[in-house]
């Protein structure tokens, strides 16, 4: 059960973090004069500063629940630490390798349907560069070489 508590601690973490990175590039598109046309640099510093502050402070939490449920089951019976540590491991391990996997599973059908489109010849088909998932969604919509569409995800 642990390994799953502190996975969705840290996915939700890891979202309300994004959150705030995106609040800021939104920001800076809007009060920076020129950063959509390309002409004015971004205030990359304030984005790695956001994104240093929330890894330290969101988590926090997990990192407690890491380290302090074996103690204190530890000085309840030293055969139920056993039980814990050997649960959390075997689930742990399990865990990661499940979500590994799934990681991919968002991004190669579109990768797929791209390459089998190109190697067909198919100029016809036309794969959303836009997804409404946000992991997905911001590094797809950024890779444009127009100014416009780089834009156009926080307008």
């Amino acid at each position: 059960m642990l390994p799953f508590v502190f996975s969705a601690m840290a996915m939700g973490a890891v979202g309300r973090a994004a959150g705030d990175m995106i609040n800021e590039v939104g920001r800076q598109f809007r009060e920076i004069p020129g950063l959509r046309e390309g002409t004015a640099p971004a205030e990359f510093a304030h984005c790695v500063d956001i994104s240093t502050k929330a890894a330290i402070r969101e988590m926090i939490l997990p990192g407690m629940l890491g380290v302090l449920v074996p103690v204190v089951v530890g000085f309840i019976s030293k055969d139920m630490l056993g039980g814990v540590l050997a649960g959390v491991t075997s689930s742990g391990v399990l865990m990661a390798i499940f979500q590994s996997n799934a990681g991919g599973a968002g991004i190669m059908p579109k990768s797929a349907l791209r390459a089998t489109s190109s190697l067909m010849g198919w100029s016809t088909v036309k794969v959303p560069t836009r997804i409404k998932l946000p992991w997905l969604a911001i590094p797809s919509a950024t890779r444009s070489k127009t100014p416009a569409a780089r834009a156009s995800i926080f307008s």
